[in-house]
Order: structure tokens, then sequence, then C-alpha cells
């Protein structure tokens, strides 16, 4: 006797599928990672579950229902494609059919309508982890710091141990959110959580999805681990919970480029209400340089203002800065105009400025975010006067050099057949220590990389044997069948 249908009320579905999809490897070669377990708990609760090995994410729906606790397997896409053309008021019934297939009932005028969708056995599904930990409350403060270190975390896959934002617990008085990618750095403090070691959390789409962040306070579970290998980081809302997989590795140590705030010679304040207003006028700037996006800051006779070109080979053109209030020394200093735009994004209003070629830093309270100057095109520096020059005009520099290519001024350089890089670039501190890690990293991510294509081709084996004993029976029936007949 089949369990009573689990019914899915199509105004939860279209939004929870919206979520499951960020999870769902579509060219997955587990066919089985292209459904989503639909179960009914013993509590009467739906819940829906999608899973690409290294996360899960799952979503309860609003109320429980009768009927005794069952799961099954249904295909994303099917599921999807007849929800969509479905009307809000509908609702779609799930039903097991035979051990291929699931049966889908959905409304049809006045009657029900029904389809099958090819399935799998429940228990090929990857087993869902259950954390055992109290939960740790999180702050909006902390979840809008956790976004900002994601946008400026690594995604180059080569330096695995930046693809997220780092807790650094280093400092039991001031825990830290951090994400950098090597050109410029973010990092926000003032909170305390119970971890006892730093962590690293992958950066993903669904954690910036906006169902997710509007569906009430988050809170944190972490697995214990002695080794601190292999964790389990889960993060749930209201309604929806989160499970990823960390990085393993050792952050970098990234206080050793911050520049410290007594060393700017200058400063610049914008006012925050007019944040919206400047970011517009940089928007609307041309952009003559596709490679580095390079945009001039200047301050000059109690003055601020913005260089740009509107090709390569026009002069630079400077309009006042408005809406900013400046102090110290004159400077003109260039920078990637996406990096400024994002740090102007982030509410951070105040600049400082050590001189042209060492990093800015944004800051406001505690976050701040730490961007490296870029060389824009030398082949005109005498484009780099203004109208009114002061007598010390700052030459145009040309490209900007990477996190990797900095070492520190006062470090001692070894002797090496391939010339020193220049020392005029970003977070240089990091290099050693990028390089350590980075290397350990590296070697872990491709053996986890190569287990885990190596669990893939199995699965995708046992699918296709199970397939091929399908149809050796069904052959066997037929054979069977034509034994009996009589001429």
């Amino acid at each position: 006797m089949n369990p009573e249908p689990i019914t899915l009320p199509v105004s939860e579905l279209k939004p929870a599928l919206a979520g499951l999809g960020k999870i769902i490897l579509n060219k997955s070669t587990l066919p089985v990672l292209r459904t989503i377990k639909v179960e009914r708990t013993s509590d009467g609760w739906i819940c829906l579950t999608a899973t690409d090995l290294d996360r899960f994410v799952t979503v309860r729906l609003e109320q429980p229902a009768k009927g005794e606790p069952f799961a099954l397997l249904v295909p994303f896409e099917d599921l999807a494609k007849l929800t969509k053309s479905s009307n809000k008021g509908d609702s779609i019934h799930l039903e097991p059919g035979t051990k291929e297939d699931v049966i889908l009932r959905f409304n049809l005028d006045d009657q029900l309508g029904e389809t099958r969708a090819p399935s799998f056995p429940v228990q090929e599904f990857p087993a869902i982890p259950r954390i055992q930990a109290n939960p740790v409350p999180v702050s909006e403060s902390f979840r809008l710091a956790l976004h900002e270190a994601m946008a400026c975390s690594s995604t180059d896959e080569t330096r695995y141990v930046l693809n997220g934002a780092c807790i650094d617990v280093s400092q039991p008085e001031a825990h830290y959110l951090v994400g950098t990618d090597g050109r410029h750095l973010f990092s926000c403090n003032s909170f305390n959580l119970p971890f006892q070691k730093s962590l690293i959390i992958p950066k993903h789409k669904f954690l910036g999805w906006k169902d997710f962040n509007l569906d009430g306070a988050w809170q944190m579970k972490l697995t214990d681990s002695s080794d601190g290998k292999n964790q389990l980081l889960q993060i749930s809302s209201r309604r929806w919970r989160f499970i990823t997989r960390l990085i393993d590795g050792n952050y970098p140590n990234w206080r050793q480029v911050i520049p410290n705030p007594r060393d700017a010679r200058t400063t610049l304040t914008l006012e925050p209400d007019k944040l919206d207003a400047v970011i517009q006028l940089i928007e609307r700037m041309p952009n003559h340089d596709e490679q580095y996006h390079s945009l001039g800051i200047e301050y000059h006779e109690k003055e601020c203002r913005l260089a740009f070109k509107s090709t390569a080979e026009a002069p630079w053109t400077r309009v006042p800065l408005p809406h900013c209030k400046a102090e110290g020394k004159p400077v003109t200093i260039f920078v990637d105009r996406r990096l400024l735009l994002k740090a102007l994004q982030f509410g951070l209003t105040t600049i400082g400025i050590i001189d042209e070629l060492s990093p800015l830093r944004f800051y406001l309270g505690g976050r701040q975010m730490i961007i490296m100057p870029v060389r824009p095109n030398e082949s005109n520096p005498q484009d780099n006067k203004a109208p009114a020059p002061p007598p010390k005009e700052t030459p145009i520099p040309s490209p900007p050099p990477t996190i990797q290519e900095r070492k520190p001024q006062s470090m001692p350089t070894e002797p090496s057949d391939t010339p020193s890089p220049p020392a005029n670039t970003l977070l240089g501190q990091l290099q050693l220590a990028i390089e350590e890690v980075d290397e350990i990293g590296a070697q872990h991510h491709q053996t986890y990389k190569k287990l885990r294509d190596v669990s893939t081709k199995l699965r995708g084996m046992l699918m296709t044997q199970k397939a091929n004993d399908k149809e050796l029976r069904t052959l066997r029936q037929h054979l069977r069948g034509l034994q009996t007949m009589r001429i």
C-alpha cells in the first residue's frame, strides 16, 4: 500500500526551487545529484533537500501535513518545469511509482493530471549531515560583513585558501571577518564568537541569495573536529538550512599588510549621505583602460578631484570630487575604479593615503578595505599635468601589481635567476605566507578533487551496471514470453 502523497503548494514550491537550484549541478555526471530529496518527517514537516556533495541546502515548508513519514527523489528539472506551468494556487502531489520512477499529479482544470519522472532509490541520495552542536546566533552586522568579505575573496581556484571568508579568532578580544583576492582586502572586527580555531567559509552564491537573507535571523553550528579538517558549518534561518564543507588550510597573516593609520599623510572624508551622488559620478565617467580601469584621485591646493580619460590617447580630464573634505599633504594616486566603487558601496567614507605607491585604506568604524594603487598608461606622461598644476605633480604610474608580487622592502631577498617583483605592490607581506599555504592547499585540493572524481566515476559505473541489469532482466522476460508462445 502506497503512503499518503506528499502535497507541495506551488506558491511555496517556486521560491523553494529557486534556492535549491543554486546547488543543483545540471551537468553532474551523477544523475542522483540532479534530483531533490522530498521528505515528510515523523512530525509531519515537508522538507526538500539538494546537494552537490560539498554543500547541502534544505528548505522546510510552512505547514506540517498528515501522513506517515517517507521520502522520495524527484528530478529537479521535471519538478521545475511542472511548477513553472502551474498557477500560484495549485498544488503538486508526489507519490512513489515503480522502483524507477515517481508519480507527479497536478491540477488540470477540474481534475488531476498525471505524469511520471525517472527516479532512484532514496538510499542513493548522499546522507544529509546532522550537526550536533549548540547554535550560535548571527548578528545582522556579522551577516553584512560576511557578504562584504565574500565579495572581496578570490575566484582563482589555484589559490583555494582565498576562495572564501576567514573568521579569524586568533585575538580573543576581537574576532575578525576577512576576505581578499590579493589586490584588495576587506576586514571587519568587533565580533566575539565561541570558536576555538579560525575557519574559512567557502564562497557560494546561495549565501547571497535574497530569500535566504530575508528568512529571519541566522544561526551557525560547527562540527567538532580535533584536527580542524573536514569540518562542516551549518548556517540556518527560519526555514532554510545551508551546510558546507569548510576550506582546509591556514589563512595568510593578513594583519601584516594593513597600513598603520598613523602613517597616513593625507585623509579624505566623504559625506555619508552623499555617497550615492559620488558613485553615480564615477559610473558616468568614461573608462579608457579596460584592463586596469584606472581612475585618479587628487588632492592639491585644498581641492579634491577625480582624473579620467575618454580614450587612451586623450589627456587627463579632472573634475571636482563633490562632498569631500581633505587634510594633509598634496597627493595624486590612481586606483582601479571597480574597487573604488566597491569601497564606496560598502559605505566606507574615509580614505587614508600614505603616498602615491602605498595601499589606500578605506574605513569606517571597525570595517576597512585595503586597495592597491594602479599605474595607468605612461605613453603620454605630460598628460598628467593639470590645467593649473602644482609645481610637483606625481607622474602617472603604469599596470598594477598583485599581492603575489610584493615583497617587504625590509626583507632581504635570496639570489634568483628571475628578477625580483617590484616593491610597490599591495599586501606584499603576504607573499611568503601565501606561497607556503597555497602549495599545501593546492596539493590537498588536487587530492580531494581526484578522490571526488574517482567517486563520481564509480557511482556512474554503478548506475550503468544497474541499467544493464534492468535491460537484461527485461530481455529475459521477453525470451520467456517467446518460449511459451505456440505456433
